[in-house]
């Protein structure tokens, strides 16, 4: 598994054997790319994972441990991240659920003028512009158990944090 974010995240993740890695993946561009389909189980859930949400599910986020994915799945995400918009890296302290949470509840945001909107953190054509546009506040409240967020954009590495 050469991988210069996971290189990175692992790297950092010595420092504490608390700390995990997990992707986050657009389940919309993941679809579009491959035919083998994301299922539901340990270690990998849809974000949309509601019953409002089920029939949405396949297309939205989905988090995945880096552990609980086979080798052929992470070769499938550094493709796809390769070629869409798609895949970003986690460091956290986090424990899977936890993280799952926090993560589902960041995904409505009210607008100034009261509306919802969705926050598509899980894009990194989003992700990279978070610290800009949120206060330094709301990004550490958002960023609250995340160590490091690592995406590709442009063919670069990016972080956050």
């Amino acid at each position: 598994m050469k991988h210069s974010i996971i290189d990175r995240l692992k790297e950092i993740q010595r420092e504490s054997d608390k700390r995990k890695i997990y992707a986050l993946v657009d389940g919309a561009q993941y679809d579009r790319f491959c035919t083998i389909e994301l299922v539901k189980r340990n270690g990998v859930m849809p974000l949309f994972d509601s019953w409002d949400d089920r029939y949405l599910a396949f297309a939205g986020p989905w988090l995945l441990a880096l552990e609980s994915i086979d080798n052929d799945l992470f070769s499938i995400l550094t493709n796809l991240e390769l070629k869409y918009y798609s895949v970003s890296w986690i460091l956290s302290s986090s424990s899977f659920k936890d993280l799952f949470i926090h993560l589902k509840n960041n995904l409505e945001v009210i607008m100034p003028n009261n509306q919802v909107a969705m926050l598509r953190y899980y894009d990194p054509r989003v992700l990279i512009f978070l610290p800009e546009v949120l206060t330094a506040k709301q990004l550490e409240i958002f960023l609250i158990s995340i160590i490091s967020w690592g995406c590709k954009y442009n063919g670069e590495d990016y972080y956050i944090n």
